[in-house]
């Protein structure tokens, strides 16, 4: 259960969405400072951690009937007794968040963070304390798809460029504006698969907000728009060796855009195969970017 709470998938597309901003570091040609590379990957995976706890023990008992979450599933509907289950959330989360103060006054004592990395930092903590409890929690208001696509598409790799690079460069900017609209369509794809549960469950997700309907057809526009922003990127400056190669994924992203059309039309949904490719589209793209500034 430990391991389903921590949604693996999550944490390893936040790993490489920080290692593609250390990579823009490497290709303007920035000292890489190791020390301060991990301890900033260590503060954004424990940020996460302890958003996902958190989220999870105050989502019971309402997931304990999801019955769709598998990839990615916060896992909770698996388990018993429910008391051990919300224990262990709520532990987990604080030791998460604990571990993640630590490292900011490590951070803090180094004496080298930049304003913009403070304001970052800062950025990144409340939007997690919003997002993830009460009285606010955004992830039950559809609001919280939102922050946490900005969070994590743009802030993160802005934030490990920040810490090895003084000043913001127009390149995280062209790389990652397209990364929005990928990681806000693979939380519609997610939420997707427990739509049932929550209208059940009055969780107003933005999926819920929307309607089913209109939240396919806005996923539909999320991909199409994540690949038009990219051919923008590319006309503002981002060099084409590094941004064309993701036109290579195009395929997996109109594969998902036609598995939804099928929903729509009545067929029969394919859960697992949605998940994959969702989750698939927006990995690799990351990687195909990162790989880009690493291997120049």
């Amino acid at each position: 259960m430990f391991i389903r709470l921590c949604r693996p998938p999550f944490l390893f597309g936040t790993l490489l969405l920080y290692i593609l901003g250390c990579g823009m570091a490497h290709y303007i040609g920035s000292r890489l400072d190791s020390r301060m590379m991990f301890l900033g990957l260590g503060w954004v995976v424990f940020i996460q951690l302890g958003s996902q706890f958190f989220s999870a023990y105050f989502d019971v008992p309402g997931d304990l009937y999801t019955l769709n979450r598998k990839l990615i599933s916060e896992g909770f509907h698996a388990l018993e007794p429910q008391d051990l289950r919300r224990a262990i959330a709520f532990l987990a989360g604080s030791l998460s968040l604990t571990l993640a103060a630590s490292l900011s006054v490590v951070l803090w004592s180094e004496g080298s963070l930049s304003p913009a990395v403070v304001i970052i930092l800062l950025f990144v903590f409340m939007g997690t304390i919003l997002s993830s409890f009460p009285p606010v929690r955004l992830v039950t208001t559809g609001y919280g798809e939102l922050m946490n696509s900005v969070l994590f598409a743009n802030l993160v790799p802005a934030l490990a460029f920040l810490l090895q690079n003084e000043e913001m460069h127009r390149l995280v900017t062209l790389t990652t504006t397209p990364l929005f609209p990928l990681y806000l369509g693979m939380l519609l794809v997610y939420e997707l698969t427990d739509y049932t549960n929550d209208l059940r469950q009055d969780k107003r997700t933005l999926m819920v907000r929307l309607g089913w309907r209109n939240g396919m057809r806005l996923h539909n526009g999320l991909v199409l728009a994540g690949f038009i922003l990219l051919g923008v990127s590319l006309l503002a400056g981002l060099p084409v060796r590094i941004g064309g190669p993701v036109y290579f994924v195009l395929p997996l992203g109109l594969v998902q855009i036609w598995q939804m059309r099928r929903i729509t039309e009545g067929s029969k949904p394919q859960w697992m195969m949605l998940t994959l490719n969702s989750v698939a589209l927006l990995m690799t793209t990351v990687y195909l970017l990162a790989y880009g500034y690493w291997v120049r």
